[in-house]
């Protein structure tokens, strides 16, 4: 017996000290004592960091509330706990960039360089990416974790996202004459290889994402390019204007010349204009419209918001008729640029219309097809722009006129403009003359509406001007801008605006 104890002992001492150090981490990373332990402490440790309201006078019971970067704060260190703790050792040694053994002998330490390093990007991105994680792990359960699986439950995803949309899409709207016509899930897989390559990258865990079965999920940017503008030129507009009243042109092509000019001169996201009542008032000077969804970034906060359409652009009336004859055809449309049945949404190829909205990747295949009829360029120069760049063209034109902030903020509607009502035109009139005793030097007590389509005709006025004086052939094709500036539009200096309301008035 003796013996046998002798030997066992010159065999752990006789160990290699790769297998000590092995056995040791299985004994101390026990999820259940010292990880564990540490990354709580590590957690109560940057909490207590977080700059918390202080309590109050006694005199008061209300304590104040903690303010917005606190809670997120807060909310990082609370997901990046729940994140750390689902790592194994050797995610945690490949993303700390040390050996196993130097894992167990400072696991303090380790547990508190992890949680720094994870609270870096926000709580919303941390869950996403690390539940895309957990999501593949479920869908492999005992299935070796290579390329094939990782495409297998990326095919899964992509089909469910796609179904899930179509079910969306073909279900009643609780608004009349709503059409809904979501995003279609292409991207759902694409976002979900996204969050897998964060985990990969940034925790360590060990993911066979080059694998080249997993390339067609990837987005290639092999022929993007830079833009050299933000959003289209005065020259562009003005020229998709004139296509859509041009008799030689397609009747797709004109109407979706029109609702482009539209969206620009809207000053609208793509979601509002194809998310929309529409109003049609003989007697206004602006088509009126009501988006069925409004972007707020609280959940719960989101309400309808309307905007306006100028009826006279930058090349005078008409524009709007070609998208009444678009949509002539639909009771009571949600939208203003509608689909046709060509392969990718350039209206040049289409043959029939849809009675459906046009979104997405399509609406963006549109506008570059109206840009090469419409304007001539190239489709490089083309592909610079999207839906997305119209809503910038009206806030640079009134900056470079010198207007100030508030009447810049009332052409989008933003944050602390008058026009960010749920209401219809008439009821938005009489809402906002209850608010004008709070705010009587920035508002008038009348119409808020027509004070915003007055802000939006100036700057179109100015562009009027400018094509008048200059001529169209000879503006830039993109940008230019800066000739507003030099002139204010109409050959007379800019001046600075410095109350709210139709004009620039000192």
């Amino acid at each position: 017996m003796m013996l046998l104890a002798v030997v066992a002992t010159n065999r752990r001492q006789s160990l290699p000290p790769r297998r000590v150090g092995t056995a040791l981490a299985r004994r101390s990373l026990n999820p259940a004592r010292d990880w564990r332990r540490h990354v709580y402490a590590a957690r109560d440790a940057l909490l207590r960091g977080t700059p918390l309201a202080t309590a109050a006078p006694s005199s008061s019971l209300k304590v104040p509330a903690e303010s917005e970067l606190a809670r997120e704060r807060r909310r990082r260190i609370v997901a990046a706990t729940d994140v750390v703790l689902e790592l194994d050792a050797p995610s945690l040694c490949r993303a700390l960039g040390i050996a196993r053994a130097r894992l167990v002998a400072d696991l303090p330490l380790a547990a508190r360089m992890m949680m720094n390093h994870v609270i870096c990007w926000s709580a919303g991105y941390i869950k996403q990416s690390f539940d895309s994680f957990r999501r593949l792990r479920r869908f492999a359960g005992s299935s070796p974790m290579d390329g094939m699986t990782v495409a297998a439950f990326l095919e899964s995803v992509d089909s469910s996202a796609r179904q899930g949309a179509k079910r969306k899409r073909d279900a009643p709207s609780e608004i009349p004459g709503f059409v809904r016509n979501d995003a279609n899930g292409s991207r759902a897989a694409i976002k979900q290889l996204a969050g897998l390559r964060w985990v990969a990258a940034y925790l360590g865990v060990e993911l066979p994402l080059d694998a080249p079965v997993l390339k067609r999920f990837c987005v290639s940017t092999a022929d993007k390019q830079a833009a050299p503008s933000t959003c289209l030129s005065v020259r562009a507009v003005c020229a998709l204007e004139r296509a859509s009243k041009d008799p030689n042109l397609s009747p797709f092509v004109r109407g979706h010349c029109a609702a482009h000019a539209f969206q620009v001169l809207a000053c609208c996201r793509l979601t509002q204009m194809q998310r929309a009542s529409i109003v049609h008032d003989e007697r206004s000077q602006a088509r009126s419209m009501a988006t069925a969804r409004e972007k707020d970034p609280r959940p719960g906060h989101s309400r309808p918001r309307p905007f306006w359409a100028i009826r006279d652009g930058i090349d005078g009336p008409g524009y709007l008729d070609s998208i009444d004859a678009m949509l002539e055809d639909l009771d009571s449309p949600s939208f203003v640029l509608r689909d046709a049945d060509s392969a990718d949404g350039d209206p040049s190829s289409a043959a029939r219309w849809k009675p459906r909205a046009c979104t997405g990747a399509r609406a963006n295949a549109s506008l570059r097809d109206c840009l090469q009829v419409a304007c001539g360029m190239s489709k490089e120069q083309a592909a610079w722009y999207s839906s997305s760049h119209a809503r910038h063209f009206l806030p640079l034109v009134a900056l470079m006129r010198h207007e100030n902030a508030d009447r810049r903020n009332e052409l989008g509607r933003w944050s602390g403009a008058a026009a960010r009502s749920a209401l219809p035109v008439e009821q938005a009139i009489a809402d906002q003359a209850n608010k004008a005793a709070v705010m009587p030097n920035r508002y008038a007590t009348a119409a808020i509406p027509h004070m915003v389509i007055g802000i939006i005709e100036d700057q179109v006025e100015a562009c009027r001007n400018l094509v008048a004086k200059h001529g169209l052939e000879s503006l830039p094709l993109h940008g230019g801008f800066e000739l507003l500036g030099a002139d204010g539009g109409n050959g007379e200096p800019a001046v600075t605006a410095s109350v709210v309301g139709r004009g620039n008035s000192p």
